[in-house]
């Protein structure tokens, strides 16, 4: 079915545009951190993560993404107070199936 310099190619990465979904959630949760507020984490290590995009792209990337999703966990599951809803699905494909 596929062309065979397709199925004879090797594999090409791809990676997920985590540095664009950062570029929301960094001021939207690590500005205003509630770890920081709470005491869990100091500001001053929380700033030093976010100084490092421009020195070190990829460092920030994984401390950052890290610290945002402590963050949002800690507001779900500890502070309560980040209301989560849950997703519609809404697609044809989907159509028959049944979501609780």
């Amino acid at each position: 079915i596929l062309p065979q310099a397709n199925t004879e190619r090797r594999k090409k990465p791809f990676g997920a545009p985590v540095g664009e979904w950062l570029e929301a959630a960094v001021p939207t949760y690590l500005t205003n951190s509630k770890l920081v507020a709470d005491g869990v984490l100091t500001q001053a290590g929380v700033q030093e993560v976010i100084d490092c995009r421009g020195r070190d792209p990829r460092r920030f990337d994984e401390q950052a993404w890290a610290l945002v999703m402590l963050e949002v966990w800690y507001r779900i599951f500890i502070r309560q107070d980040l209301e989560v809803k849950p997703m519609e699905i809404n697609r044809p494909a989907m159509s028959g199936l049944q979501v609780p």
